[in-house]
This record gives structure tokens, sequence and C-alpha cells, in this order.
């Protein structure tokens, strides 16, 4: 009997890795935005850029199987305030896809957004960072 509840757990294990890997998977475009913003807002606020480290994570389950982590010196606290918040205007690609009269992709994309809000807000990193209670290690 043990022997049947320990291999039951076990495929119900191997289901919750795959949902949560695919669903992973589904938020790696959510992920590219999320970072693309933090380099925009390198860019506007003329910061200056140092790079980009992507390195392949083992905890799937937190980190979408990637760990991601953009480099950058920023000159005072003000820019590096709005460069950790930046992917909080994420939310303004929907309303310009309805300005520009893309009504189709703007409720594509706005439900993606709400399936993965998690990855569209600053990170607790982005957060920690802007306060100044963590630094980047490149």
């Amino acid at each position: 009997m043990d022997a049947i509840i320990s291999e039951q757990k076990s495929i119900r294990n191997k289901n919750k890795d795959m949902i949560i890997k695919s669903y992973n998977k589904f938020c790696v475009p959510a992920l590219i935005i999320h970072e693309l913003l933090h380099i925009i807002f390198i860019k506007i606020t003329f910061s200056k850029f140092l790079g980009v480290k992507i390195v392949q994570a083992d905890d799937f389950e937190f980190t979408y199987n990637l760990s991601v982590g953009v480099f950058y010196v920023p000159s005072n606290a003000f820019k590096k305030l709005i460069i950790s918040i930046a992917p909080i205007f994420s939310f303004l690609i929907p309303y310009a896809l309805f300005y520009f009269g893309f009504y189709n992709s703007f409720i594509v994309f706005s439900v993606y957004m709400i399936l993965c809000l998690r990855i569209f807000l600053p990170s607790k990193e982005d957060v920690e960072f802007a306060i100044g209670k963590r630094k980047y290690e490149a």
C-alpha cells in the first residue's frame, strides 16, 4: 500500500513540475520585456550600461529556469529608482496597441500580462537595489 501511495505522489510531483516548467516557458517573453525595459530606461536616463548576464538556473519554480541580471551604473538615486521600477511601464504596451488600432493584439497582450503579472512587476531584487539594500554582483 505504501508503495502505491509513494508512486502516486511521485506522479503528482512530476505533473506539477511539468506544469510549472510549461508556465515558465510561456512567460519567457515577459521576462525578456521586463529586462528590455530596464535597458531602455538605462539609455533614457543616460546611465552607464555594463551588460546583461543570463545564467540557466536549476530552480525552475521561482526563476523561470533563467537568472537574468542587467548591470548598470546610475549617476544618482533617482535614476536608480526609475530604472529599477521600469517594468511597471510594461502596462503602457497594451494601451499603445489600442491607441494605434491593434485591437486584437491589445486583447491578447492584456490577457498575457494578466497571466504573467508577476514578471511584469519589478522583482524583489529590483526593489532591494532601488532602496539600497542590495548591490548587483557582476
